[in-house]
């Protein structure tokens, strides 16, 4: 039995947010999602660092956490060693408002061959990585050549915005399906890496019904996708 001081962690391949009706943890290393019923929240955040606590619940909807605990406990997702987790606080990113580019096949841009090589390049190494290296170690490799290439965060969204145009003029070249949105992100992060461009590589997700979702945005503005379809989603992991 935990005593009442006892606390716990996130482990640190865990990535934790919370929706109207469910906190969501993703668990990088196992590639998978758990839901958290919001009855169990408040319970939570009395024991877990950094938990996003409820205004006012209701006292008739907390339920115990212990059994909620030792589940995540033993799948690895918390633990109670400060030094192996992290606090549980979701990502703070700003609402989406605005989009680089819009796509316009009607016109073609300014498009170089190094552009269409460093597209279908970006493509091909997203596609590699995705397809034989497990989902943490891809998004552990992004997050460190962003630190350490960009330390300061620092982003030119004006010399991005006709990089973006010519990505999203090549898209047909590799996007087949719309639901490949991890992989159409990924391939943004690879081509703008090989300017210098170091953007944040969003996922989020949405309760009832379940669903994830994967763009890339700076500030509040939305590079691949409808900033009004990514506000639509709750960002669990920005990179």
């Amino acid at each position: 039995m935990r005593s009442a001081e006892q606390k716990y962690w996130l482990s640190a391949h865990v990535h934790v947010c919370v929706t109207d009706n469910y906190a969501v943890l993703l668990d990088l290393r196992q590639d998978k999602y758990i839901g958290v019923g919001r009855e169990h929240l408040p319970a939570l955040a009395d024991v877990v660092a950094g938990w996003p606590r409820m205004s006012q619940p209701e006292a008739d909807s907390v339920q115990s956490s212990d059994a909620l605990l030792s589940k995540l406990l033993g799948m690895g997702m918390l633990t109670t060693d400060p030094a192996l987790g992290r606090e549980a606080q979701p990502p703070s990113l700003p609402r989406p408002q605005s989009m680089a580019t819009v796509a316009d096949l009607e016109r073609r841009p300014p498009i170089r061959v190094r552009d269409v090589s460093r597209v279908l390049t970006a493509a091909a190494k997203a596609k590699l990585s995705l397809k034989w290296r497990p989902i943490e170690t891809v998004v552990g490799r992004v997050q460190a050549r962003k630190r350490e290439r960009c330390p300061t965060g620092d982003f030119d969204l004006q010399a991005a915005y006709p990089l973006v145009e010519a990505f999203l003029h090549l898209r047909p070249l590799y996007f087949t399906t719309k639901d490949e949105c991890l992989f159409d992100s990924l391939v943004l992060v690879e081509f703008l890496a090989r300017h210098g461009l170091y953007p944040t590589w969003v996922i989020g997700v949405s309760t009832n019904p379940f669903k994830a979702h994967s763009w890339v945005q700076v500030g509040d503005c939305v590079l691949n996708d409808l900033p009004e379809y990514v506000c639509m989603y709750t960002p669990i992991l920005a990179i």
